[in-house]
């Protein structure tokens, strides 16, 4: 048997050690440091996201840079407003933002529908039934000669 290609055990454990060891070694490169005044500031590779970190208390505060809280907050802003415009547009329909229940002429007149459409669908199936004779679809008569 060809040494190279042959069937080894170690192959496939050295392939679920890549793969666990993948996502380690991109998480370990996600934040780049730079040294900044009196802190430092922080780029998160992944996102973009720039935060500017000092210590404080003897702890580190890090805190979202001044654009990207400005473009955060617009975004903030213009949900609201949606979100006020689909209340008011909620609130301007036919009974209101309230949850109500089908009234009995609306509850009725559905079901005189679905009646309707059930006899229609069952009247059509009784016609293909009538044209096969009985017989499944797509198979020949009887010879009758």
């Amino acid at each position: 048997m060809n040494q190279i290609f042959g069937p080894r055990p170690v192959y496939p454990a050295c392939l679920a050690l890549l793969l666990v060891c993948a996502p380690v070694s991109a998480q370990e490169n996600r934040f780049v440091i730079e040294p900044s005044g009196d802190g430092f500031v922080r780029l998160d590779s992944y996102t973009g996201e720039i935060s500017v970190c000092s210590e404080a208390e003897g702890q580190i505060v890090c805190r979202m840079a001044a654009d990207e809280r400005r473009a955060l907050e617009e975004e903030i802003d213009l949900l609201e407003e949606r979100i006020a415009a689909l209340e008011r547009s909620l609130e301007e329909r036919p009974g209101g933002r309230e949850n109500r229940f089908p009234t009995d002429e609306e509850i009725d007149r559905t079901f005189g529908v679905m009646e309707n459409l059930m006899r229609r669908f069952l009247g059509v199936i009784e016609d293909i039934e009538k044209d096969n004779d009985g017989r499944r679809p797509g198979t020949l008569p009887p010879d009758r000669t």
